[in-house]
């Protein structure tokens, strides 16, 4: 007989190749086994060994023959083979069965040790086709199948589908069959396929016309694989293939078919997201907020979304964000007054995007003002250093600050005066403390201070923000104001993410400042910036009236509330002390000496309280030539730049007691621009100027010639340790003094002039000029917590108190080629004051007149200066070295001609002296406002003797410094108050840039101690902590590119 022998391919995956029998006539069919790790070792003549695989957990054998015997029934058993010490008979383990067809399911076949299952017989037809499975349980009951097929069936051709290259959920996908021939009534085609996550087979028979069908696979999954196989059979019974699905039984098993020769598969993946459709802005919309939120519909199969942004409708240059649901709030992206353009496309959980949207266009507000901060920087200069921003559209408003140095860490609040009822200061009646935000607009805490605002300024409002939120607040008019006594109105939108972000955008309508649909947009402000834990204020605002130190605990009075959208402000100064004369100037465009004045006493000039005294008593003057006369009106401006000199009376009103300090306010325009006030035309002359700015004037920074390099400001504040004496003696103090800077000495400490401040300054040649610019404007003194003890370069000071009197004088030894024993650009004259009483310490320069400070040159010889104390008070005074930073080894004598009495002076030593009025001092005094030179009248009573030892310039002395060291401060631990230590080497010459900071451990600046120009030599700071908590600082010593760090912990 002949069979054919062929490989069948399991569809899906390649099936093992089939051992084909041959089948004898004669003999039943025997099919020893290799299942269940048992090894055919003595077969029989057509033996099979059928073929084990795997559906799921269970084990199939199979086998496939064509039968080319006598048709006839046939016996067969399932046996093993194999041979043991139980088993000598190798066909005496056998399953035996009963009922075996054709085409049909026998269960049950049991194990029967050494049974003889003759039953086990099956017709078998010659030339048919035959497949037989046999379940492997073991040796426990299995069930088997013994499959009849016709003829081979036709051959299948080809096998396409019409998938894209790309089939996405819910597409259809078609498969076209074709075969050799058109298959006949009783050839049979099918499409077997598997989906992924599925363990079941599907069939499909396909139905032909003519030589091709087709099959579509509908509305596909996402993320699944279509497997398919295409086969054609004889077999036509609906009750197998009903079946297939069993664990058992599957139409793999099928293998006397003809098929497709391989398996076909497509993935599938996500549908594409849906083009969204933008809702907001409306396209072409203007007067955008920054901050404003893009709304568009929620896409189907969209799982996040990107957003383009761009200033061109080509999106040539663009930034991306993504948002994960159908709105994207605008953080950083937006800029005042710019057209934008945006898209927005979906993106599916494949990271696979969808069309874009139509482009939509809008236009952002408009910026209206920038307000610079006040150039500050004690908690790292965020606010000082950076700006504020406003705009609105009429009906919103929008408020950018833009980030300075250092980064966000703490509350940052605007209060916002309307014009309805609120507070002018905002004190202890103010204390909500219900959240951290709640606590920094009431400045309360551990650390709480009274905050003052320009006269006419009512905050009714406050805009507090922070890095968890931002809100808006009312403030009550009236009453105690306790936990969640402020009112809170509205958030604001914030877009801060990051402490170092560049800007935060925030936002709230005109109605939410009680502002009526018809109001126009019009507000005061002033900010703070503060710890919001414990209340404690750091320096930084876009407003003056700061000092350069952190008030930490301490009151604020502020100097100007600025106006939107006007640019105009309320700006205020204040006077202290007692009264007598002040110079000051207007920062103030255009305003006139009423404004300038407010409620003060004035007198002898038209339009003044009392005009008809005579200008010959007048209390507010200008310098002209060298007097000082009464202005002409009140209605008249100060030239921008100049000063002007107003006597202040206790008393404004007749008859009404008046008190100190006096808050004096106007309102009108900061001035901007560069200012060059007119200056004398010949040398040797004073001018009186002033600061023209809302900001603290470097005057070291502005352009000039023909001027010495002396400012000179008059101050009813005390100096150094005089201030405290004075305070004891009398209260406060009732005199006023110059104070001068010479670049080096001085006890003004800096050229820094404060808003307000009128100043003077001394020619030294013909046609001088001088120009004043925005540029100049710094953050004013550094932050100082204690005295610096040796001054810069080699600096002698000495102060004289007594009696509620004080004054001071300087000598400054420097190499600076224009030091000389006479009159030189670093001298600074000694000025009569324009008290009543008085006290003047001075030496002379060598043509008489008297200086406050003597600027000489190192020379390597002894110098003897003549010098004078002249008093309008008799009595007991004390002389004492304020500042001392001469070389080691020099020496300084006072020497008393009257009493021949001599002391040395060592850096700290104190003079007791007894010094007697004199009427001439008390004639000068009556004689009213010239700026006069005080010189020497024949002899002075006293000699200042300074001997510089071997030392003859700086650069040479070997007692300087070699490095650069910074020293332990000492005591540490320490409170309030410690000293620190430093040396610059001489390899400097005439100085180093150095900056001596103290930090927290979180890296903010907490303090200043030296900011400027230091001299070669040994120097010492005091450092009065009482401001801040218990805990470790840092304190850093930079110098060029040398940085010292050291650690001191204050215990309080």
């Amino acid at each position: 007989m002949n069979l054919n022998r062929y490989l069948l391919t399991l569809f899906l995956l390649a099936a093992p190749a089939m051992a084909m029998g041959q089948i004898n006539a004669d003999d039943g069919l025997r099919m020893p086994g290799d299942w269940n790790g048992f090894t055919n070792t003595t077969g029989m003549g057509g033996d099979f060994d059928l073929q084990r695989s795997t559906k799921g957990s269970t084990l199939v054998w199979s086998t496939s023959f064509e039968f080319t015997g006598t048709t006839g029934s046939q016996n067969f058993k399932f046996a093993s083979t194999f041979t043991g010490t139980d088993f000598e008979d190798p066909w005496r383990n056998q399953w035996a069965g009963s009922g075996f067809t054709t085409n049909s399911l026998v269960t049950g076949i049991s194990y029967c040790g050494s049974c003889n299952p003759d039953n086990n017989t099956i017709t078998l037809t010659n030339g048919k086709f035959y497949t037989v499975n046999f379940k492997d349980n073991g040796y426990a009951a299995t069930d088997a199948i013994f499959m009849e097929t016709s003829a081979m069936p036709v051959t299948i051709a080809s096998v396409t589908n019409d998938a894209a290259s790309t089939v996405r959920a819910g597409d259809d996908v078609t498969v076209t069959v074709t075969t050799s021939a058109a298959p006949a009534a009783d050839e049979f085609v099918y499409l077997i396929y598997t989906v992924t996550g599925s363990d079941d087979r599907q069939v499909a028979q396909l139905s032909f016309t003519g030589t091709t069908a087709t099959h579509t696979f509908s509305n596909v999954e996402a993320n699944k694989t279509y497997s398919y196989y295409v086969m054609s059979s004889s077999l036509d019974n609906t009750a197998i293939i009903a079946e297939q699905t069993a664990e058992f039984y599957d139409m793999r098993s099928i293998r006397v078919n003809n098929d497709s020769g391989s398996s076909y598969s497509f993935n599938v993946k996500l549908a594409l997201p849906a083009k969204p459709v933008i809702s907001a802005p409306t396209a072409a919309a203007t007067g955008v907020l920054l901050n404003s939120t893009l709304d568009w519909n929620d896409t189907d199969n969209a799982s996040s979304y990107e957003v383009e942004i761009s200033t061109d409708d080509a999106f040539d240059s663009s930034t991306t964000v993504t948002s994960s649901d159908d709105q994207y709030a605008f953080k950083t992206e937006l800029d005042f007054g710019t057209t934008y353009y945006v898209r927005v496309r979906g993106k599916n959980a494949d990271d696979e995007t969808g069309e874009w949207s139509d482009t939509v266009s809008f236009t952002t507000l408009s910026l209206t003002r920038t307000y610079a901060g006040n150039k500050l920087s004690s908690f790292g200069g965020v606010i000082g250093t950076g700006s504020i921003q406003i705009g609105d559209n009429g009906t919103d408003i929008q408020v950018r600050i833009v980030k300075g140095d250092g980064n966000f860490n703490d509350a940052f609040v605007m209060y916002i005066a309307t014009g309805a009822a609120g507070r002018n200061i905002i004190d202890g009646e103010v204390n909500d403390q219900a959240d951290g935000l709640r606590r920094a607009i009431s400045s309360a805490g551990d650390n709480a201070s009274t905050l003052r605002f320009p006269g006419g300024f009512q905050a009714s409002h406050a805009l507090a923000v922070d890095l968890t939120f931002g809100g808006l607040w009312s403030i009550p008019a009236t009453g105690a104001i306790g936990d969640n006594g402020l009112t809170y109105v509205t958030p604001v939108n914030r877009t801060l993410e990051a402490n170092t972000d560049a800007t935060i955008s925030l936002s709230f309508s005109k109605t939410n400042l009680g502002l009526g649909a018809e109001d126009a947009v019009e507000f005061a402000f002033v900010t703070t910036y503060m710890n919001a834990t414990n209340g404690f204020l750091s320096n930084e605002s876009v407003n003056i009236g700061f000092g350069t130190d952190s008030p930490g605990a301490g009151d604020v009075t502020f100097g100007s509330a600025l106006k939107y959208p006007s640019g105009e402000v309320y700006a205020m100064y204040t006077l202290s002390g007692s009264q007598g004369w002040r110079l000051l100037s207007s920062p103030v465009t255009g305003a006139t000496y009423t404004q300038l004045l407010g409620g003060l006493h004035t007198q002898g000039f038209s339009g003044s309280n009392y005009p008809d005294v005579g200008t010959a008593n007048s209390n507010v003057r200008v310098l002209s030539g060298s007097d000082y006369v009464s202005i002409a009106n009140a209605s008249d401006a100060p030239a921008a730049g100049t000063g002007f000199a107003v006597g202040v009376y206790r008393d404004d009103t007749p008859g009404t007691e008046g008190s100190f300090p006096k808050f004096v306010t106007l309102q009108g325009a900061a001035r901007t621009g560069n200012v060059s006030p007119a200056l004398p035309s010949t040398s040797g002359q004073f001018a009186l100027l002033g600061n023209p700015y809302l900001g603290t004037l470097d005057f070291n920074a502005t352009t000039r010639s023909g001027l010495t390099e002396v400012v000179y400001v008059y101050d009813y504040e005390p100096a150094g340790e005089a201030a405290e004496d004075v305070d004891n003696e009398v209260g406060e103090s009732t005199v006023g003094v110059f104070r001068v800077w010479n670049g080096t000495a001085g006890s003004l400490g800096s050229y820094r002039i404060a808003p307000f401040q009128g100043f003077l300054v001394h020619t030294n040649a013909a046609d001088a000029s001088l120009t004043m610019k925005e540029a100049d404007l710094v953050g004013g003194n550094p932050i100082f917590r204690g005295k610096e003890v040796p001054a810069q370069e080699h600096v002698l000071s000495l102060e004289l108190v007594g009696e509620g009197l004080y004054s001071t004088a300087w000598v400054h030894f420097s190499d600076d080629a224009r030091a000389s024993d006479g009159l030189d650009p670093r001298d600074a004259f000694k000025l009569y004051p324009f008290s009543a009483d008085y006290a003047l310490m001075q030496t002379y320069a060598r043509d008489g007149s008297g200086l406050e400070i003597n600027h000489l040159p190192i020379t390597g010889e002894a110098v003897t200066l003549p010098m004078d104390m002249q008093v309008t008070r008799s009595g007991s005074f004390v002389l004492r070295t304020a500042d001392w930073s001469l070389p080691e080894g020099w020496t300084v004598t006072l020497v008393d001609d009257q009493t021949g009495a001599s002391w040395a002076l060592n850096g700290g030593q104190e003079i007791a002296l007894e010094l007697e009025a004199s009427g001439a001092m008390a004639k000068r005094a009556a004689d009213g406002l010239t700026p006069e030179v005080v010189t020497l009248d024949g002899s002075s009573r006293f000699r200042l003797k300074v001997e510089p030892g071997q030392t003859t310039s700086i650069d040479a002395d070997p007692s300087l410094p070699q490095a650069f060291a910074l020293e332990q401060n000492y005591p540490n631990p320490f409170n309030p108050v410690t000293t620190i230590r430093y040396s610059v080497p001489a390899s400097v010459g005439a100085g180093a840039d150095v900056r001596l900071s103290v930090y927290d451990l979180l890296g903010r600046e907490v303090a200043v101690l030296v900011d400027e120009v230091r001299a070669a030599g040994s120097h010492q700071v005091s450092f009065d902590a009482s401001a801040l908590g218990s805990g470790v600082y840092l304190y850093r010593l930079t110098a060029g590119a040398e940085t010292i760090t050291r650690r001191m912990t204050l215990i309080k």
